[in-house]
């Protein structure tokens, strides 16, 4: 089964856990965006668009940051007829004051349905998240939610490296 990795804002570099696995994973597709910075929802649904219809088969998509908001907005525009799961971590909220002013057509995900299969992952002290609304979220599409307590966006400054808790997560959806 492919795993398609969905990146946030300014992409996951180096230390980050979604790069650590993409870059081991031999089923892996990394969805490069051509702006990581000026970004536009329809712009990033389209490049996915591209991805998933070159790539016509059964995949579990690997989301981070504004990648969980461009699976569940991709779904709405395009249908999810290859996808059979998805693991969203640290799913950003638009209405945070700290959310980049240059990140636009994004909607919040308790505002989004999904008939995805999905587990939500947030940390109680993501900047760009509340506990409350990432729990909010994970109601709404009905998904598993795992509280990571203290992790900061969970991303390559969480410290997490590989994070095999988090491949362990991933291992349950994709035997679902």
């Amino acid at each position: 089964m492919l795993r398609v990795y969905l990146a946030g804002v300014g992409n996951s570099l180096e230390h980050h856990w979604q790069r650590l696995w993409f870059e081991s994973d031999p089923n892996g597709l990394w969805l490069e965006h051509n702006s990581w910075t000026d970004i536009q929802s329809d712009k990033w649904i389209a490049e996915l668009a591209v991805l998933m219809e070159d790539h016509r088969e059964p995949a579990v998509l690997v989301c981070h940051s504004l990648g969980c908001l461009l699976a569940v907005q991709y779904e709405r525009a395009r249908g999810m007829l290859y996808v059979r799961g998805a693991l969203m971590v640290a799913v950003p909220d638009p209405k945070t004051a700290v959310f980049p002013p240059t990140v636009q057509g994004f909607r919040s995900g308790d505002e989004v349905a999904t008939q995805l299969k999905c587990t939500v992952v947030a940390s109680s002290n993501d900047p760009y998240a509340s506990l409350a609304y990432s729990q909010a979220v994970a109601k709404k599409w009905k998904a598993e939610f795992v509280d990571l307590g203290q992790a900061g966006h969970i991303n390559g400054e969480s410290g997490l490296g590989s994070w095999r808790d988090g491949q362990r997560l991933l291992g349950a959806l994709e035997k679902e």
